[in-house]
């Protein structure tokens, strides 16, 4: 807590109770500080004393007046490091350039460092947060999403990202009847270019397990074919994740809405 900034000296402590981290489904002590104006929360790892997370109600600082110019992102990283985070400080998992941004509103940094994969891939999701009251000189907030493994193939010939889109709409459209209850064989699913990035990607849950290096193809679109239907029908659309070595679609997002009578 005191790499955090905040003033153990003058804070009461609780005994530390022993729970199971949901993410990990590893056992941390969870320690309840209270200062005299605050409550924060330390999560420390069972095995490894390592921090996990920190999170409380430190209360709001004023808008930052010192200079912000130390807030770089050495100074991100050295601070990350400095607060004993699970994983990362042992260098068992690898972090991107921090990325740091100013959210005035709550009078804060949001500090945002990505994880890696061995040959670079950002991961879509997992990374570690801390915010950052520069008024004060405390983090206030650390959450660490780091749990997901290693994918298994990281490097190799990949193929392209015309071959991956081709391949998601093969396999939109192989499955249009479970997407559209009502008049399947009058709607068309069309890939509508916005963007399409290489990330690792958690592969779906309930099918296989693990994380891919994928493209994430974005976006694929319905349309009813017929304009003279005036029957219900559903429009959806769809964010595609192909692996980019095998071409297996591993992940997806799709949304739906109903129309007409």
């Amino acid at each position: 807590m005191r790499s955090a900034g905040f003033d153990a000296d003058h804070a009461t402590s609780e005994t530390p109770r022993l729970k199971t981290d949901w993410e990990s489904n590893r056992p941390v002590y969870e320690v309840l500080y209270e200062f005299p104006d605050k409550v924060m929360f330390l999560y420390v790892d069972a095995e490894t004393s390592e921090t996990t997370e920190i999170s409380g109600e430190p209360g709001r600082g004023p808008s930052p007046t010192s200079d912000t110019a130390t807030l770089t992102r050495e100074w991100a990283e050295a601070k990350l490091l400095s607060l004993n985070p699970y994983k990362i400080a042992r260098g068992l998992i690898r972090m991107g350039a921090p990325v740091i941004s100013y959210d005035e509103h709550s009078a804060k940094y949001e500090i945002r460092v990505p994880r890696l994969d061995a040959a670079g891939h950002a991961f879509e999701e997992a990374a570690a947060f801390f915010d950052y009251d520069h008024a004060k000189s405390r983090v206030t907030f650390l959450s660490l999403g780091v749990h997901l493994p290693e994918p298994s193939v990281t490097t190799g010939t990949m193929i392209s990202e015309e071959e991956a889109t081709s391949i998601a709409l093969q396999r939109l459209l192989a499955n249009r009847t479970v997407f559209f209850e009502h008049v399947p064989e009058k709607m068309a699913i069309e890939h509508v270019p916005r963007s399409t990035s290489v990330t690792v990607v958690e592969r779906n849950k309930g099918v296989t397990t693990g994380t891919a290096v994928a493209y994430k193809i974005d976006e694929f679109k319905s349309r009813l074919t017929d304009p003279s239907y005036t029957g219900p029908y559903e429009k959806g659309a769809w964010i595609i994740y192909v692996d980019v070595f095998s071409g297996e679609v591993v992940a997806g997002h799709a949304s739906r809405s109903h129309w007409g009578p």
